[in-house]
């Protein structure tokens, strides 16, 4: 008769374990899709947050067509970039073929309003250099897509190390630079 009970008990006994056992994984399986599902919806705020913490978007490629026009991590649309309009240029050209002049209306995208501002205090200093490296021109490098690509590559150095920002050559012998001029954009640009 001892023996009945006993068993009773030792069926309750790993009926327990079983549902605990359940309860932790259901638990374990819950806690991963709230992870799966909300760290995408928080990548967005949070990359905002350590981008400005750790500024990784920083750093640009000058000279090649993807890092001129655009940030390396894409493009933040909580925190946009302000632009520097600066007056129009016209210069002289090399000659190749007869006098030619150019003519062009630049942007400077910078990172935020703040360093627009400071910006506007270098103005003079920028155009002399931007002056400088446009006359030294011939018109056929700034004839093709590729050529102007180049050109704002290389007025986005020139503008940083104006300001304190030297450039490097990367391993690819592309132009890096680091500096708060992320790209320089042509609102207009004649050559005749």
């Amino acid at each position: 008769m001892a023996q009945p009970p006993a068993s009773t008990k030792t069926t309750d006994q790993t009926a327990q374990p079983k549902s605990y056992t359940t309860l932790v994984v259901m638990l374990i399986v819950l806690n991963l899709l709230l992870v799966i599902i909300g760290v995408p919806l928080m990548m967005g705020p949070l990359r905002h947050l350590v981008g400005d913490f750790l500024d990784l978007n920083h750093t640009q490629t000058v000279g090649a067509p993807a890092a001129v026009g655009a940030e390396p991590l894409g493009a933040d649309l909580f925190k946009p970039p302000a632009f520097v309009n600066l007056e129009a240029f016209t210069v002289n050209l090399q000659e190749e073929d007869g006098r030619r002049y150019l003519q062009a209306i630049l942007a400077l995208r910078v990172a935020d309003q703040k360093t627009a501002d400071a910006l506007v205090a270098f103005t003079p200093e920028i155009r002399h250099r931007i002056n400088l490296l446009l006359s030294g021109k011939a018109p056929s490098e700034v004839a093709t897509p590729e050529a102007r690509e180049a050109l704002a590559g290389e007025i986005a150095s020139a503008v940083n190390e104006t300001l304190g920002f030297p450039s490097s050559v990367g391993a690819q012998g592309q132009i890096i630079s680091r500096g708060p001029v992320r790209a320089v954009l042509f609102n207009s640009l004649l050559v005749q």
